[in-house]
């Protein structure tokens, strides 16, 4: 295969993983509804861009799933901590998120125990893994474990 094709394969590859990830997160976990699909540009940059950062980075690093899942976690805890509050808001998106997570608290990140766990199993499974995995598993052979990018940026 000629190292243009290759290029094109990974960046693909890449473009694949960059809207798999938003539609397996929000669209078919049913958080959003079918009628917002062209929300997914929208959502693409910060799934799709944390599972592409997530996967190169343990990718490059010589790493393998056990530091994607780490990585995925951390992801998790980004995205609805500081990035859009919902682990902190308990009222976020018009719901009465302070009832509904109403259990055990964690103190350090001032948070339901049961909303912690839902968020990091929802973002580190369903918007990292699985669509890292499915893109991985129809990627050749070579293709697998190997990093993406030819970015000067993740070298």
């Amino acid at each position: 295969m000629s190292l243009e094709r290759a290029r094109h394969h990974r960046f693909r590859s890449a473009l694949a993983l960059f809207l798999l990830a938003p539609l397996i997160g929000e669209f078919l976990l049913g958080n959003q509804p079918v009628t917002a699909l062209p929300s997914v540009f929208l959502l693409a940059p910060l799934y799709g861009g944390g599972a592409l950062l997530v996967r190169e980075a343990a990718r490059r690093a010589g790493r393998g799933w056990p530091t994607m899942i780490l990585l995925g976690a951390a992801y998790a805890l980004i995205e609805e901590g500081p990035v859009d509050q919902m682990l902190w808001n308990p009222h976020y998106g018009g719901f009465d998120m302070g009832a509904a997570y109403a259990g055990a608290r964690v103190p350090l990140l001032d948070t339901g125990v049961q909303l912690l766990q839902d968020v990091l199993t929802m973002h580190t499974v369903w918007s990292i893994c699985v669509p890292v995995a499915l893109v991985e598993a129809f990627a050749r052979d070579g293709d697998r474990t190997r990093p993406g990018s030819g970015s000067p940026v993740f070298r």
